[in-house]
């Protein structure tokens, strides 16, 4: 009965020590994939957000990110691909979240703006019949706008972030302007 017993917390043990061991191994293998690979995944972070905090933070991601998925990640050939993919999302999930803080802190500003000799309701108004045009937009049109209206950032960097050419953006610009007006004409419409 004793050797049942012992041969348990042996396998326990067993269990424990390649749990312990494995653990070991995908912090070492993150360690060596940071080594080599954080240079470049900074770089692209660097390049889309413009911003080293920001290609830090989504640099730091990415390896958290990468020692989550460690045992996915069988081929060496695969690694450099994989992490500019994680890289290119984050930097994209960062951007969304940095729109929506940015809208946000533009209506607010606006709002702090609005001269108190003006009706504030009216003012209330308008704003909100832009932003409810804005996000009626379909998504094509809305990032652009977005980024150009809300985040302020150049055809460039939108180029840059989105992969579209500065023609398509500059088309999109456009065409998202001409929808705004006429939604925001139909509103005055119906408010008369």
């Amino acid at each position: 009965m004793a050797d049942a017993s012992s041969e348990g917390t042996d396998k326990n043990d067993t269990k424990e020590a390649l749990v312990t061991r494995q653990s070991q191994d995908a912090v070492s293998a993150v360690s060596s994939m940071m080594r080599e690979h954080q240079k470049a995944v900074f770089s692209l972070a660097y390049a889309r957000l413009r911003n080293a905090h920001d290609a830090e933070d989504v640099t730091q991601d990415v390896f958290v990110e990468a020692f989550r998925q460690i045992r996915k990640l069988k081929d060496a050939r695969h690694v450099l691909p994989w992490l500019f993919r994680v890289t290119s999302c984050r930097c994209k999930d960062h951007v969304r979240k940095v729109i929506r803080r940015e809208k946000r802190e533009a209506d607010f500003a606006w709002m702090r703006s609005l001269n108190p000799l003006d009706d504030p309701t009216l003012e209330e108004q308008r704003r909100d019949a832009l932003v409810k045009a804005v996000d009626g937009l379909p998504e094509k049109f809305r990032v652009v706008v977005m980024l150009k209206h809300f985040a302020r950032l150049s055809y460039d960097d939108i180029s840059k972030m989105t992969g579209l050419s500065k023609t398509t953006i500059d088309g999109r610009l456009r065409t998202a302007k001409k929808r705004l007006r006429k939604t925001l004409s139909a509103i005055g419409e119906e408010a008369d």
